[in-house]
């Protein structure tokens, strides 16, 4: 009886092993006949039926997806869709993130739904940023710096550090 049981758990291990990869497999293969047969019924309207070789489809579709994307990031269209919210994370260009100061146990806490809040947050400028671009950049943020006694000693030393360009 012992034996059988440690064959049957040899058994569950493969299951669960192979179980996702065997879902993740099925799904793509949906998809990818999904969307060969859409790209074909798409490119058999315009071509002739001789001229659709099987896996033109997805072709098509990748050209479009490729396309599609190198408008979006190259063009003022992009720039439209980066002032959306939640999609827009994905069409903005350039360093939009705020350095901050804090301890990590208070950005923890932020993270956290606010359990305990500190004071302020200290938003510290890049290495090689200047004053003027550091405020540029809080601005995409919707952020007012005042300059505080940290953010202008850390001002300060990129200053000192800084190389003529």
């Amino acid at each position: 009886m012992k034996f059988v049981k440690r064959q049957m758990g040899f058994s569950l291990y493969g299951v669960i092993f192979w179980l996702p990869i065997g879902i993740a497999l099925t799904i793509g293969v949906y998809i990818f006949g999904d969307l060969e047969s859409l790209g074909k019924g798409f490119l058999s309207s315009f071509l002739p039926e001789r001229f659709v070789y099987p896996g033109l489809g997805i072709a098509f579709w990748l050209v479009l997806f490729f396309v599609t994307g190198l408008m979006l990031k190259r063009t003022n269209i992009g720039n439209f869709f980066g002032g959306i919210p939640f999609i827009g994370a994905f069409f903005r260009s350039g360093r939009t993130i705020i350095k901050l100061g804090n301890k990590s146990g208070e950005i923890i806490d932020i993270l956290l739904y606010g359990l305990r809040r500190q004071e302020e947050l200290i938003y510290l400028p890049w290495e090689d940023e200047t004053e003027e671009e550091f405020k540029e950049r809080g601005k995409h943020f919707g952020l007012d710096m005042e300059p505080s006694p940290l953010l202008q000693s850390a001002l300060d030393k990129i200053e000192k550090t800084r190389r003529p360009r």
